[in-house]
């Protein structure tokens, strides 16, 4: 199944994919491709741009899950994360002084103390982590309140689950990072927003976490640069975002795949600039 939804505000016709780079993993090793003006495919800096896939240099662990935004590559272990290229806003969550890094490293927090990497979500200049236990850990660009806190630097990984509990928001199941925001799914359904949000129909910064005005439960989330996206029980996907005015679109074709797809678990997303591509 295969099933395009186009953002029905900018009108393109065609799916625009973000990135220009390619990062994916055989047998938990990464396989790198496309422009790497910022260093993040892990390659020296005199090395531009890999037209077929090609192994990381000198990265010797077994690979996870991998993960790209629109400058950076994150790379998981059972118990670390490695990330490489932009750090204007402390992406890398490691102290390093310099703005790029050709190199993947360990991002400096200890998450083997929390049972281990369970999901990492990152879109622009921010990434999370929901760690094996339960607990959210947070680093990069917080302007928007993203990662609970406004703050006009990139801040190192931090711990943020404790302003999601006082809101509220507990037991999570799935974190889904946007440009300027944050959601949280949690084993109720419920979704929980923190960072630009929609109050009265305006945007608005606050570091609080608030739960979606969702017709019905949650069963999926995902994000892309400038908004998110939910996959809600009565088949419908809920989209809401800073650049878009907030709409549902019901999947009236394929109902049974989506649904089959959805208690599978393998549904999944991708964002371009102008569309969501929703496949298996």
């Amino acid at each position: 199944m295969l099933r395009t939804i186009v953002n029905s505000v900018k009108r393109h016709r065609t799916f625009e994919e973000i990135n220009n780079f390619r990062v994916k993993l055989e047998n938990g090793r990464p396989l790198v491709s496309g422009d790497n003006s910022y260093g993040q495919l892990g390659h020296p800096e005199s090395v531009s741009s890999i037209e077929k896939p090609t192994p990381v240099p000198n990265l010797n662990e077994r690979l996870e899950a991998a993960h790209s935004s629109l400058s950076n590559v994150y790379l998981t272990t059972r118990h670390t994360v490695l990330s490489a290229g932009l750090n204007t806003d402390n992406q890398l969550g490691r102290s390093f002084n310099h703005s790029l890094s050709h190199t993947f490293k360990q991002v400096e927090w200890d998450f083997g103390r929390f049972d281990g990497v369970k999901q990492l979500s990152t879109n622009g200049d921010t990434a999370t982590v929901l760690t094996m236990d339960g607990n959210v850990v947070g680093w990069g660009n917080s302007e928007y309140g993203s990662l609970c806190s406004v703050e006009d630097k990139g801040v190192e990984p931090r711990h943020i689950s404790e302003h999601l509990d006082k809101a509220g928001c507990r037991y999570i199941t799935k974190i889904s990072v946007a440009g300027a925001h944050s959601w949280f799914l949690n084993d109720t359904g419920e979704v929980w927003n923190v960072g630009l949000q929609l109050v009265d129909e305006n945007p608005v910064i606050s570091p609080i976490p608030k739960k979606l005005e969702l017709p019905c439960k949650a069963l999926n989330i995902w994000s892309g640069v400038h908004h998110s996206a939910a996959f809600l029980e009565d088949e419908t996907l809920y989209i809401s975002g800073p650049q878009l005015d907030r709409f549902t679109i019901t999947t009236n074709q394929n109902k049974g795949d989506l649904e089959r797809l959805v208690k599978s678990k393998t549904l999944d997303s991708t964002f371009g600039f102008n569309s969501i591509l929703l496949h298996s």
